[in-house]
């Protein structure tokens, strides 16, 4: 089901551990290995572990007398994120006398994943090069310096399709109008894969001067659909009404309706409300699923009473659409009828029912939902307790707080835990804290999460017992909780995880440090600037900023000259917050 799907990524994506390198020194030694096997093996591992300590050894290895290890090494080099390995990867690329090109192509690819400025100009006249001038292209569009802009503008003209798409859609990375009228004239280009992505990067430019041009380019009946498709999405993107009517005048096309549907919802212009009520009624239920949806998006109560009459539709899904965007629309003449479908024999309705009630925060719906979590079906009974902690009502607590026990299935267990942290009511914390010693490690970071949001000083010890769970990721929630509970009783035991093993703890409790704000923290942080991993320096330098004491000021200056630019910039924040003034550090890229 959709919403266990849901629920299971939630929970890899908020309890994912990453691998923890605790052979990099092996694997370091095994660069020199006589075996080109081994010493490939060891520089794609370490690229992959994340440890800077591998910067350093990993260079020389750009020479190797084995082409495919000299390509693994230029390859990890750009995944450490370390700008220490841009300039020998400057001078790989722009070695003439290299044998192959492979280790020039990987690192130019490295040289764009660093996001360092240096490697502009090198790159610009790799465009020059036929066999890697596709990645330099690519490149030079991560790293976001508009000195690349005329030489990509040049490329558009190029006799290789491949080239001149990459260049458009490096150009829409960079995000400067001196590309928007070169692009407009590529929506003619012979080549339909050329025009679907000027027409892509020119909704990401953002300039109203394209809106006329991709216009008539959605309405040109001889175009392919791909190429319509994409004028359709960019003219969504670029927020101006003259795109309306003619997206409307699309909704009755089978093969672009979705398209158009989709900008009109973002484009959120009244006059689509009603040609899209009309298509509740259309033949072809893809239409109807299509515009149910959009309804929701454009948020006008127009389409409540046209929603609420699909909710009885044979179509499954059209119904779940309706309930979907009836939440949406924060109309309270739904309730009722939502309501009704609590008690809907299929569980994907009585979910979605569930969770949009939550959304319209009218108090009517909190018996019925309190009664939904004794539903067969543990979906719907997530939904009921997430909807509950939403509306926030106190009746809900005692209910819940019925679902902890372990006669209930896991995903109920961990429901109850999380939203009996949102309703505020410290009848839950002794519940909670008995979770703590719970056998499923999910359910222990949990009951962590919401003692934090309760705020009750009882949690306190039973929390510091929990930094030395078995489980990192329950370390790492008891250590974020403690931070916000601002006892510093927990200090101490927080200094102790800055040696775990785990990056995820150890941030997590340099964080926490920072803000329980006392000066024991001091020298344990300045040793993890030390660290090697670029994460933990860079958290132990903004907790060092926030503790305000001078012993950090030699220790952050130094940080200035370290090799990776987050650290380096957060270092020179953390500086600025002492009083003391240092060199401008340009904010790391998050392309």
């Amino acid at each position: 089901m959709k919403m266990k799907l849901a629920v299971s990524i939630l929970l890899l994506a908020v309890f994912a551990m990453p691998v923890v390198a605790d052979d990099v020194d092996k694997l370091i030694l095994d660069l020199k290995d006589p075996r080109a096997s081994v010493r490939e093996f060891a520089a794609e591992s370490l690229g992959e572990l994340n440890d800077t300590r591998a910067v350093a050894p990993l260079i020389p290895s750009l020479d190797d007398e084995d082409l495919t290890v000299g390509c693994t090494a230029a390859e990890a080099l750009g995944k450490l994120g370390d700008t220490r390995a841009v300039e020998p990867l400057i001078q790989v690329v722009l070695d003439d006398e290299n044998e192959s090109s492979w280790v020039q192509e990987k690192a130019a690819g490295s040289l764009g994943r660093l996001g360092d400025i240096r490697a502009v100009d090198p790159l610009i006249k790799l465009l020059e090069d036929p066999e890697v001038r596709v990645i330099a292209v690519k490149s030079l569009g991560e790293l976001g310096d508009t000195r690349a802009v005329d030489p990509l503008i040049q490329l558009l003209d190029d006799e290789d399709f491949v080239v001149r798409e990459a260049a458009i859609v490096s150009l829409g990375k960079l995000n400067d109008t001196r590309a928007v009228e070169p692009l407009i004239q590529l929506l003619n280009d012979e080549d339909s894969m050329v025009q679907s992505s000027a027409a892509q990067s020119l909704g990401k430019l953002g300039d109203i001067k394209a809106v006329d041009p991709l216009i008539r380019l959605l309405g040109d009946e001889h175009e392919l659909r791909g190429v319509r498709m994409e004028a359709a999405r960019s003219l969504g993107k670029l927020n101006d009404t003259r795109a309306v009517e003619p997206l409307i005048q699309l909704l009755d096309n089978e093969e672009l309706q979705g398209s158009a549907a989709q900008s009109i919802g973002k484009l959120n212009d009244a006059r689509a409300v009603d040609p899209l009520i009309q298509l509740l009624n259309d033949e072809d239920s893809t239409v109807q699923r299509n515009a149910a949806e959009i309804l929701g998006k454009l948020g006008d109560t127009r389409a409540v009473d046209p929603l609420i009459r699909l909710l009885g539709d044979d179509d499954l899904v059209l119904r779940r659409l309706a309930v979907e965007s009836l939440g949406e629309l924060n109309d309270t003449h739904a309730v009722d009828p939502l309501i009704h479908l609590l008690y809907d024999e299929d569980r994907a309705i009585r979910a979605e029912a569930a969770q949009s009630l939550g959304k319209l925060n009218d108090p009517r719906a909190v018996e019925p939902l309190i009664q939904l979590l004794n539903d067969e079906d543990s979906t719907v009974q997530w939904n009921a307790a997430q909807s509950l902690g939403g509306l926030g009502d106190t009746r809900a607590v005692d209910p819940l707080i019925q679902l902890l026990g372990d006669e209930h299935e896991f995903l109920v267990r961990l429901g109850a835990a999380r939203f009996l942290g949102e309703l505020n009511d410290t009848r839950a914390v002794e519940p909670l804290i008995q979770l703590l010693d719970d056998e499923d490690w999910a359910i222990r970071a949990e009951a962590a999460l919401s003692l934090g949001k309760l705020n009750d000083a009882r949690a306190v010890e039973p929390l510091i017992q929990l930094l030395d769970d078995n489980d990192s990721m329950v370390q790492r929630s008891a250590a974020e909780v403690l931070g916000k509970l601002c006892d510093t009783t927990a200090v101490g035991p927080l200094i102790q995880l800055l040696d775990n093993r785990s990056l995820m703890v150890r941030v997590e409790a340099a964080l926490s440090l920072g803000e329980l704000n006392d000066a024991r923290a001091v020298d344990p942080l300045i040793q993890l600037l030390d660290d090697g991993n670029w994460g933990a320096r860079q958290q132990a330098a903004d907790a060092l900023g926030q503790l305000n004491d001078t012993r950090a000021v030699g220790p952050l200056t130094q940080l200035l000259d370290d090799g990776d630019p987050h650290v380096r910039f957060h270092a020179a924040e953390a500086l600025t917050t002492l009083g003391r003034q240092a060199p401008y550090a340009r904010p790391p890229s998050t392309s």
